[in-house]
């Protein structure tokens, strides 16, 4: 069943219930109406013919001498009796024809207590509302009044009524069945559209269509600009994944070659000298190194996008840097370049949630791209500071710099700016840089000036001291 079908149903099958609903209560309240009137009618009928009879020399019902006036008792559906303390008719409207109103049991018994009877009786096929009391004079009983109303009137009004509600209602729910389908295809044609382009797009692979917007911003409209937005993101990673794939392809397929050449170069001249032998090995394993810090990277990033996450426990920052500053040391040890470390702002006791070895991983990727991508004499300077809740590991470099056009670009995967090309990498360690920055809930800034130098900035969560209990 159609989302279409299913709404005109459910909009009818509302409808019917609130339309019937409706008509029970329209019945119901015009019944007690129409009853209350009658009940009113006959009440006060029989309070008037109460108030006319009389009776004569002292004496407690003088049947011969009670005396009605007939003409407060001619209407066709209203029936008058005057009743003895017998229960004997002394008196009939002439709307009666000489019949007698139907006595239930118990009726005059009731009415003798002195409380009025009020009852909806049959006769001769015909429904009657009859009310009963009796006929005081000076406190004493002398008879009973009798008014009977004939309901055929009220029937006959509120049949006509069940008529005309049942056909409204049909009516009301046939216009407002075929008024909600119009209204369900009205309202889901943008939606069949919107499923037909999405269908066009999927069938064609062209992630670089868009739906057609609508220019009122409703609920559809809304919907296919959340559609265009994960078209966006979705032709965004094809993109970078095609990029990545070809860019992983291109870092591998270097060293590769290299390490091919050199074992065919090899296996040509059993007979060549050492040196050369030393210096074809040599390159291979420099090659294997660098695709095997290729493939760990490759590995890391994998696993990040994977939604693995580090295990992080407290961990002291000084200890951390200083084992980083040493290690920045060894890696400029053959060149001029020199490290300096500040620590004299650092908090003493420091400490943060972190995992030790991708923290010091992040560092080294840090130091290393300073001292690799610094002038010969420069200088690479590791500071560590405390401010307010956060601890800021900052790396500066004297070296080339990064052009302003290239900064919101160098934490992409395989990304090397013109002036890092010269270089050996991989174009992958800002990128994990990236990924352990963000496992840490730490922010990492750069700011970069071309041919004089840059200074990336790690601010980390500062692990509060847990305050100790004193023992009582």
């Amino acid at each position: 069943m159609s989302l279409r079908v299913r709404l005109t149903l459910w909009f009818t099958a509302i409808l019917a219930v609130a339309l019937i609903l409706f008509g029970v209560l329209v019945y119901a309240l015009l019944t007690r109406e129409l009853y209350a009137d009658v009940d009113a009618s006959v009440e006060n009928k029989a309070h008037d013919a109460a108030l006319s009879v009389r009776y004569e020399n002292e004496r407690l019902f003088i049947p011969t001498r009670i005396r009605v006036p007939e003409s407060q008792f001619r209407s066709p559906t209203i029936y008058t009796e005057i009743l003895d303390t017998n229960g004997q008719a002394v008196w009939r409207s002439d709307t009666l024809q000489g019949s007698d109103l139907p006595l239930e049991p118990g009726t005059l018994q009731r009415a003798h207590d002195g409380e009025p009877v009020l009852e909806t009786v049959v006769q001769a096929g015909q429904a009657l509302r009859l009310y009963t009391a009796p006929i005081l004079v000076s406190g004493r009983l002398i008879g009973y009044v009798q008014v009977g109303r004939n309901l055929a009137d009220i029937d006959v009004a509120l049949q006509q009524l069940r008529v005309w509600l049942l056909v409204s209602i049909v009516i009301a729910l046939v216009a407002a069945g075929g008024g909600g389908w119009l209204l369900a295809r009205a309202a889901l044609r943008p939606i069949d559209q919107i499923s037909q382009a999405a269908r066009a797009i999927g069938l064609a692979q062209r992630l670089d269509r868009r739906l057609p917007t609508p220019k009122i911003t409703d609920e559809i409209g809304r919907l296919a600009a959340t559609f265009n937005e994960m078209l966006d993101r979705l032709e965004a990673a094809f993109l970078a994944q095609q990029r990545f794939v070809a860019d992983a392809s291109h870092e591998l397929r270097t060293p590769l070659t290299t390490i091919q050449g050199n074992v065919e170069f090899l296996r040509r001249d059993p007979d060549m000298p050492l040196s050369e032998r030393i210096e074809a090995l040599d390159d291979v394993a420099d090659e294997a190194n660098r695709m095997a810090r290729l493939v760990n990277g490759l590995l890391a990033l994998a696993r990040a996008d994977a939604g693995r996450h580090l295990e992080r426990s407290p961990v002291e920052l000084r200890p951390l840097i200083e084992s980083c500053f040493h290690q920045a040391q060894a890696l400029a040890r053959p060149t001029n370049i020199t490290v300096e470390l500040v620590l004299n702002r650092l908090e003493p006791g420091a400490r943060v949630l972190a995992d030790a070895d991708r923290l010091s991983e992040l560092f080294m990727i840090l130091l290393d791209n300073a001292i690799k991508y610094n002038r010969p004499d420069g200088l690479v300077r590791l500071i560590a500071l405390t401010e307010g809740r956060s601890h800021r590991v900052i790396v500066s470099d004297t070296g080339c710099g990064i052009a302003p056009e290239h900064l919101p670009h160098i934490f992409e995967r395989f990304y090397r700016s013109p002036s890092s090309r010269s270089e050996d990498g991989t174009g992958l360690g800002l990128a994990i840089a990236r990924w352990i920055s963000n496992e840490h809930h730490a922010k990492m800034t750069v700011e970069s000036v071309p041919d004089v130098g840059s200074t990336f900035t790690v601010a980390l969560p500062a692990l509060q001291p847990t305050p100790l209990i004193p023992v009582s």
